[in-house]
């Protein structure tokens, strides 16, 4: 998903996504408060864009957004509205993400992290997820 995304905005479609400020809700964390809602949404489609929120990447996150520049990406990046406020929640714990997506009702919900926070993230009772074990950066999300 991620990796489409990249490519969306590399083909100059910067703006493909809905930013509703009206669904960041209060940015009060309240697993289960959310349920992922998508209905015949495929990864990478069309109305899997269109459904996502646009959010600025967050500050201590600088190493990440100043690779984005690099590539000619954007300081912007869409996540699932399903899941904002606790890849937010995860965000003003400190915790770098790197990529996440709810499921859409077709498999387990997502996060990556920065290897420095994946201790964190156990230590938070996230579990991993990633169908590579080799891969300990991925972790199932808790709200959806």
């Amino acid at each position: 998903m991620i990796r489409n995304i990249l490519n969306l905005e590399k083909q100059g479609l910067k703006n493909y996504s809905h930013c509703n400020l009206n669904c960041l809700g209060s940015g009060v964390f309240n697993l289960g408060s959310m349920a992922c809602n998508c209905k015949n949404i495929d990864f990478g489609s069309e109305e899997n864009f269109a459904q996502q929120i646009m959010v600025d990447i967050p500050s201590h996150m600088e190493g990440y957004k100043q690779a984005r520049f690099k590539e000619g990406l954007s300081d912007k990046i869409c996540i699932d509205p399903c899941i904002i406020d606790e890849v937010k929640e995860l965000w003003s714990l400190g915790i770098e993400t790197h990529g996440c997506c709810c499921g859409h009702n077709k498999t387990e919900s997502f996060v990556n992290v920065h290897e420095k926070d994946i201790e964190k993230m156990l230590s938070l009772g996230y579990v991993q997820n990633h169908p590579d074990k080799s891969r300990k950066d991925t972790f199932r999300l808790k709200s959806v």
